[in-house]
């Protein structure tokens, strides 16, 4: 299962996040600008803003996100 999480750089998307990795999900951590001290190592970064549904609608069929 692919999973993905909308600021998930941050504080409580970072934590989520690493819960999924360590339960075998495949995790796209999506978030504005550049990736962080923040990106989860074992997830994927993409940048995106979220209120860019043309953008999240590429993301989300290129990463087959369920």
């Amino acid at each position: 299962m692919t999973v993905a999480i909308v600021g998930g750089t941050g504080f409580l998307g970072g934590a989520i996040a690493r819960a999924l990795i360590m339960r075998g999900a495949d995790v796209v951590q999506i978030a504005r600008g550049r990736m962080t001290d923040t990106a989860v190592a074992g997830a994927r970064f993409v940048a995106a803003d979220r209120v860019d549904q043309a953008a999240l609608e590429r993301i989300i069929a290129r990463h087959g996100i369920t």
